[in-house]
């Protein structure tokens, strides 16, 4: 229940610019089955990671981001596909 999967920019020098970007850095709650989805997304390579029991509004900061980087999982997001990734939560605070 209390899981949000966030997914940020690889690229560190991004993530003060990612932060006003919703297309960039994304926050989601996963639906009952653990399935979540983020439309949209500028093309690129990102992090993404499921955190458990992280306030909302402590992201993006940059130490959090740093913190949670060490244990995401890489993603390249390209235009037009889907992608399937397996997450297990983690405590990032």
């Amino acid at each position: 229940d209390d899981v949000s999967v966030f997914l940020f920019p690889a690229d560190r020098t991004r993530w003060v610019a990612g932060a006003r970007a919703t297309r960039t850095m994304r926050t989601v709650r996963p639906d009952g089955q653990g399935r979540f989805s983020m439309p949209r997304m500028i093309p690129g390579e990102y992090l993404v990671i499921a955190v458990s029991e992280t306030p909302a509004h402590a992201w993006p900061e940059a130490a959090r981001l740093a913190r949670a980087a060490a244990h995401a999982t890489t993603v390249r997001v390209t235009a037009g596909q889907q992608h399937a990734v397996s997450l297990t939560p983690r405590d990032v605070r």
